[in-house]
């Protein structure tokens, strides 16, 4: 370390104190000393500089700025060195000796120096006190009297025979604003001829405006709950092998209402939020799981906002998990239209019409031998797809998504593959009419406008529901609709349903993955099925794009150059029937590329682009 004089002052008279300190008192004086700071080596008002050799004087009023010299410099400069600040470097080899008993002195007085880092400490949290932030005030008492409310009622009965109406006042409350009057029509009166004289009885109780309510909030009997238990437990309720019956609540006499997913046979649900319509999905899901095993009935759940059917993830009857990603979802449906039509090449080979049948004969052991050996050893199990918001779907991919629904709504009900199709948004967009044409069993909770009760149901009422479960279900065969009262199944009862069929010791192997394009099949007719097929004018920037980020996915090239789902999907089984890229790893996984930008500039010099 350096000790440095103050600035300004005689650079002779103490010389003693401008030298490094050779004996072993260093601790004594560095500990008399205070810590200097960078400020300080750099100069400013008042700091603490030390004299070099050859600088400029330096008054107390002036900041001497050191001069900082290279090494090569020094070397070239013979002056440089001379004097003072040479002869400690020159000393510095007998300093070594006499400074070692100080050394760790001065370390202790160093890192005595150095201030520990701050620990921050933090205090709980508190919310703040009402009496304590807000103001008090005097209590308001009401401008009206008992006498002055009477006074006015006794005014509104006589202005109501003015104009031919009987009524009679049978109460008043008095709020901060606002005086209500309860009103009792006379017989034969109607309630419209109140809503009429709105205007005119403002003028004679000289207020600014008179709004009338018929009937009156608030005094309508307290709803009665309809529980899931109640209707399990009935009669109506009874499985069967070729049933998928759903508890739906019950009707307005109280009776149990059931209905048969089989025969509907696809389902559509609408209703604003919180109508009723998540309630309704977990009775539906309870229905099965109670009468179903995953040998009878097995399940797809696409759930786009990825927290409503989050709790059966892990149930045996899945065929996949949960699907959160509208694209997945897209192959789902694809996937089910290739499974669709498997199907029905295996009820052919069995010469029977439908499901039954073809279950029918497998009990009875009379299945021919053109069937398959994989459908041979096992019923044909029901597959039922459940989408929780079909409107994000339709947003992402809607041609894709009403085609697939189309083709499963018009072929699947024979196969035993069933559609329940949700949404909290029945507008045309979503609900198009192919979709209204496939589905004629549907489901309408409260809706906010009457245009949304045409889009689902083909007519008005179902803007005038209660929510809370109040619903109109129309059947396949009945024109007119029921209105139904939902069976309500709490969060705690789907939670202890789907941990008991999710904690018994049962395998039941699931689809790894929904792509259909890849496969033996393409392996075999990829590379000739592209000669009679145009390509597409973006496949050679795509396969370029694809080399650049090392992999390839229909979503990926759906996204990047603003392309439709069903343009992406074919450039992408062009590429991998040109060997441009492999076939599909899985869901949501992109594909390998297989050559690289060389390979690439060779095939379209070639011509194969086109």
């Amino acid at each position: 370390p350096k000790v440095a004089k103050p600035a300004g002052g005689d650079a002779n008279s103490s010389t003693s104190a401008n030298t490094i300190v050779r004996d072993a008192t260093l601790s004594d004086s560095v500990a008399t000393r205070a810590a200097i700071h960078a400020e300080e080596l750099l100069g400013g008002d008042g700091a603490y500089v030390e004299d070099f050799p050859g600088s400029p004087a330096v008054d107390d009023d002036e900041t001497f700025a050191p001069v900082v010299v290279g090494a090569d410099e020094v070397s070239e400069d013979p002056t440089f060195g001379e004097g003072e600040f040479a002869g400690r470097s020159r000393g510095g080899e007998g300093r070594a000796n006499a400074g070692e008993s100080a050394r760790p002195a001065a370390k202790a007085v160093q890192s005595a120096q150095i201030p520990p880092a701050p620990t921050a400490s933090y205090d709980e949290y508190k919310i703040p006190e009402i009496s304590k932030i807000l103001d008090t005030h005097e209590v308001q008492t009401a401008d009206y009297t008992e006498e002055e409310l009477n006074a006015i009622g006794k005014m509104l009965e006589e202005k109501l025979e003015n104009f031919k109406v009987k009524g009679r006042v049978i109460g008043c409350e008095t709020g901060p604003m606002i005086t209500r009057f309860e009103v009792e029509p006379g017989p034969g009166v109607k309630v419209s001829r109140f809503s009429a004289l709105q205007e005119d009885l403002a003028l004679p109780l000289k207020v600014s405006s008179i709004r009338i309510l018929a009937p009156i909030p608030g005094k309508a009997r307290k709803f009665q709950t309809v529980f899931c238990r109640d209707v399990f437990m009935s009669e109506k309720f009874k499985p069967a092998h070729d049933k998928i019956l759903v508890a739906l609540g019950k009707d307005i006499t109280g009776e149990s209402f059931t209905m048969d997913l089989a025969k509907a046979p696809h389902l559509l649900i609408a209703g604003q939020t919180g109508s009723g319509k998540s309630v309704c999905i977990n009775a539906l899901m309870a229905s099965m799981l109670f009468s179903k095993t995953p040998d009878e009935l097995r399940m797809i759940l696409v759930d786009p906002k990825a927290v409503e059917l989050k709790m059966y993830e892990n149930i045996p009857h899945l065929l996949a998990p949960v699907i959160t990603k509208p694209e997945i979802a897209i192959q789902a449906l694809q996937w089910l239209c290739y499974e669709m039509d498997r199907r029905t090449e295996v009820l052919a080979s069995a010469k029977v019409r439908n499901i039954g049948g073809f279950n029918a004969k497998f009990e009875a052991g009379e299945l021919p031998d053109e069937v398959p050996e994989e459908d041979r050893g096992h019923r044909m199990a029901f597959i039922v797809v459940i989408i929780d918001e079909m409107a994000d779907l339709m947003m992402v991919a809607g041609k894709e998504i009403e085609k697939s629904v189309a083709r499963l709504a018009a072929k699947a009900r024979a196969v035993g593959i069933h559609l329940v199709l949700a949404t909290q948004r029945p507008s045309v967009k979503v609900i198009t009419g192919i979709i209204k044409a496939n589905l004629p069993t549907r489901i309408s909770f409260k809706v906010a406008a009457q245009i949304d009760a045409r889009t689902v149901m083909d007519h008005a009422g179902a803007e005038k529901l209660l929510g809370r479960g109040d619903m109109l279900y129309k059947a396949v065969n009945d024109p007119d609709p029921v209105r139904v009262h939902g069976a309500f199944l709490s969060d705690e009862e789907a939670e202890r349903l789907a941990d008991a069929c999710s904690d018994q010791n049962v395998f039941y192997p699931q689809v790894e993955s929904f792509d259909v394009s890849g496969g033996e099949e393409g392996d075999e007719e990829g590379g000739g099925s592209l000669k009679n097929e145009k390509l597409d004018k973006l496949l050679f920037e795509v396969a370029q794009w694809a080399i650049s980020v090392n992999g390839l996915s229909t979503s990926a090239v759906q996204r990047h150059f603003s392309v439709g789902y069903s343009r992406a999907g074919k450039i992408v089984d062009q590429l991998y029937g040109l060997g441009v890229c492999g076939p599909s790893k899985g869901n949501s996984k992109p594909r390998a590329m297989l050559i690289g930008m060389d390979e690439l500039m060779q095939l379209e010099r070639s011509g194969r682009f086109g």
